[in-house]
């Protein structure tokens, strides 16, 4: 513990920036840290597109390892200076400047600056089986008090106690938290739907034909993963493929996604989840706020094209990056086509111009996502790198 404490405080001091990995969990935090006390560490964090992403605190009981340079981390410095130079906007104004000192412990200090505020967090406790979101109520020496604010269920209306004790991680001021926050001001209007699912019984293109043509957003379930889903719009659909133009969880524009429609579990049309979505959708048009503007969001696609075929082809042409899940591979792939022919291509993987390329079939293809702020720095790592 001495060790991870001296390693934190260091890299506070050079202001590098790190990865902090959790136990039990593959998710991890990279950012840099602001405060280092003798219960846990804050961090000013960033997401994959190099934007600032708040911060948070994290408790040493959660920390597994921390990694100082390398290849991730040069990737993310990277996206980082790319996101400042092209005037990314991670948030619509510049958050509160919190005060935190050594005099008391910082899970303390950062759960009373939250009660103060009012802001939504999101909170991470040993006891607790999934994250919440909510606004903190009360705040004692030995535990905090918060009013849950659940984005999927709108009958979930409870107060839970959070023991110092048994905090992992309490986050606070990222985008989707502060529209949260926004959403938390209109409670008392919030109305809970019934979710509306079609399963895939074979009737699909039409289901996502009538969203086409409502504009309806809408959640799209695989079945290699069904504890992940796609939000957005259908950009286009035919017998076999659907194409989805998406929202991510800021309500922002998400680039599109390619899915087979056999890849598909279930379609849900209605949901207190796509509510929320909607919800934040909406206050980033209402205020112009765009996190990226330069992408494009007024793609069309032709749903009488071959489109799997199409932007692997134009993939291996430009250089595109891709997130591509096969029905050959568990987890998904990102990497840029090539040797492209009319029912297969080679996959070079992201990041490894030395690895063997891997060979799939059109016809293994389940989702193909792109046009994301994601490929686009990722595209534009490749030719930076090319061109040295």
């Amino acid at each position: 513990m001495n060790t991870l404490i001296q390693n934190l405080r260091s890299a506070k001091q050079q202001h590098l920036l790190i990865n902090i990995y959790q136990r039990d969990s593959e998710d991890f935090y990279t950012g840099y840290v602001q405060m280092v006390g003798d219960d846990g560490v804050v961090v000013a964090t960033y997401n994959d597109a190099g934007l600032a992403d708040g911060a948070a605190l994290i408790t040493y009981d959660a920390i597994d390892s921390i990694e100082i340079g390398g290849p991730d981390i040069d990737s993310m410095e990277f996206r980082i200076a790319a996101a400042a130079k092209e005037d990314f906007r991670a948030l619509p104004a510049a958050p509160l400047a919190l005060p935190l000192n050594n005099e008391s412990p910082i899970a303390y200090q950062v759960a009373e600056n939250m009660r103060r505020t009012g802001q939504v967090v999101m909170v991470i406790a040993f006891d607790i089986e999934n994250y919440l979101e909510g606004q903190v109520t009360e705040v004692t020496q030995d535990h905090f008090t918060m009013n849950v604010l659940n984005k999927f269920n709108y009958t979930d209306v409870r107060s839970i106690q959070v023991d110092f004790a048994n905090l992992g991680v309490l986050e606070y001021d990222g985008y989707d938290l502060f529209l949260a926050s926004a959403m938390a001001a209109k409670r008392d209007t919030l109305r809970h739907v019934t979710t509306v699912r079609h399963l895939n019984t074979g009737n699909l293109s039409e289901v996502l034909g009538d969203a086409r043509d409502e504009e309806t957003l809408i959640a799209v379930v695989g079945r290699q993963s069904m504890d992940q889903f796609y939000v957005g719009r259908v950009a286009a659909v035919n017998e076999t493929f659907v194409v989805l133009s998406l929202v991510d969880m800021g309500g922002q524009f998400g680039g599109y996604s390619l899915l087979r429609l056999r890849g598909i579990h279930s379609v849900i049309v209605a949901s207190d989840y796509l509510q929320s979505m909607l919800m934040y959708e909406t206050w980033g048009a209402t205020h112009h706020f765009v996190q990226v503007p330069k992408l494009n969001r007024e793609r069309v696609f032709d749903a009488n094209d071959d489109l799997l075929a199409n932007l692997i082809g134009e993939g291996e042409v430009f250089g595109r990056v891709f997130r591509l899940r096969t029905a050959m591979t568990k987890e998904p792939l990102i990497g840029t086509p090539t040797n492209v022919t009319t029912d297969g291509f080679d996959w070079l993987p992201f990041g490894d111009p030395q690895a063997e390329p891997q060979h799939f079939k059109m016809v293994q293809v389940l989702a193909l996502s792109f046009g994301s702020v994601y490929s686009y720095l990722q595209e534009q790592w490749i030719q930076d790198n090319s061109e040295e």
